[in-house]
């Protein structure tokens, strides 16, 4: 065979060879049980490493605060040392009277009592007004009063400023009429008026607000200046007012 060379023969190892085996595989283990017994010993805390941090609030620094002010000197005065006044026995309390009151003259106020009297007419009263009538006073004229300021009329509504007229507007005489020109069939015309009475009820005032025709208007004012009305009392005194209304006539035709 080509190989017959190579085969190893089935021989039972050695006893020096199989020292050395386990003596290797002993020395293996006693040293990888010396490097792990070393390296749980010989363990090295690290400690930590110390960071700084500065903050900084602007770019530009704060200035430096200012200097102190300087120290003031002292000035050393020396204090004058005061002379002792005597000592001053006390004096006796003196009694003193009060005084006597004195009489004021007046001289002067006797000669005018007694000029006035020379020159005063008879029958007049001493330091009386030069001018007047002997035996009374002369008094300042009386200021005549102010009349009382009469209030502005009430605005009353339509309804209530028709319900105080006491004139019946059916009434001929007191109702307004058209002329001849425009009482024709169907025609109506209408007018707004401000009507305004006194405090006896008597009409004042009829004025046109609002109207087609003027010349019918100022007829119709004629008419309404003839109404009465039912005088108005506000707190017990009679009041004036006034109040719209609008006048309506139709044609009788």
């Amino acid at each position: 065979m080509a190989f017959e060379a190579f085969l190893t023969p089935n021989k039972p190892p050695s006893r020096r060879r199989r020292v050395l085996f386990i003596g290797s595989v002993a020395l293996h283990a006693v040293v990888l049980v010396a490097l792990a017994a070393r390296s749980l010993w010989a363990v090295e805390e690290l400690s930590p490493r110390g960071v700084a941090v500065t903050f900084r609030s602007g770019l530009i620094a704060p200035p430096p605060p200012p200097p102190p002010p300087p120290a003031q000197k002292a000035v050393a005065t020396a204090s004058k040392p005061r002379p002792k006044r005597p000592l001053e026995q006390p004096r006796p309390t003196e009694v003193v009277q009060p005084p006597q009151p004195v009489a004021k003259e007046e001289p002067a106020a006797e000669a005018e009592e007694t000029e006035g009297e020379a020159q005063g007419e008879s029958g007049g009263t001493a330091g009386g007004v030069a001018g007047g009538v002997g035996g009374g006073i002369a008094e300042a004229p009386a200021v005549a009063a102010a009349p009382p300021v009469d209030p502005p009329p009430l605005n009353l509504s339509p309804r209530l400023g028709a319900a105080q007229r006491l004139s019946d507007i059916n009434d001929p005489q007191f109702r307004p009429s058209l002329p001849p020109a425009l009482n024709r069939p169907g025609m109506v015309v209408r007018g707004l008026f401000r009507i305004c009475v006194s405090k006896e009820g008597q009409v004042t005032e009829a004025k046109l607000l609002s109207s087609g025709d003027a010349p019918v208007a100022s007829q119709w004012i004629t008419v309404i200046r003839r109404w009465q009305y039912k005088p108005l009392t506000v707190d017990g005194r009679p009041t004036r007012f006034c109040h719209p209304l609008m006048v309506e006539v139709q044609s009788a035709r």
